[in-house]
């Protein structure tokens, strides 16, 4: 599972094990939160993207979650072409 995870560009979870072992591959991710709290287990990443709703996380409307991917989209893209002229 982890090899797996490993070989991500981009993850999508909600909170558990899985955004850990995600941030300490330094994968991007994006998170959902619900009741629990994002202050005591948020993922130790600069590259996670926290969303939540404290009552239920099926609350978090659908756009805003495709707005988070979409934003990590395309700095894997502007990050990857920067890589590739570098070479």
């Amino acid at each position: 599972f982890i090899l797996f995870i490993k070989e991500m560009d981009l993850c999508f979870f909600g909170d558990g094990g899985s955004m850990h072992i995600a941030a300490a591959l330094g994968i991007s991710q994006v998170v959902l939160f619900g009741e629990t709290s994002e202050i005591t287990w948020s993922p130790l990443s600069d590259n996670s993207t926290i969303l939540r709703d404290e009552l239920d996380v099926n609350n978090i409307p659908i756009n805003k979650i495709l707005k988070a991917l979409k934003s990590k989209l395309i700095a894997l893209k502007k990050n990857s072409l920067e890589n590739a002229n570098l070479i």
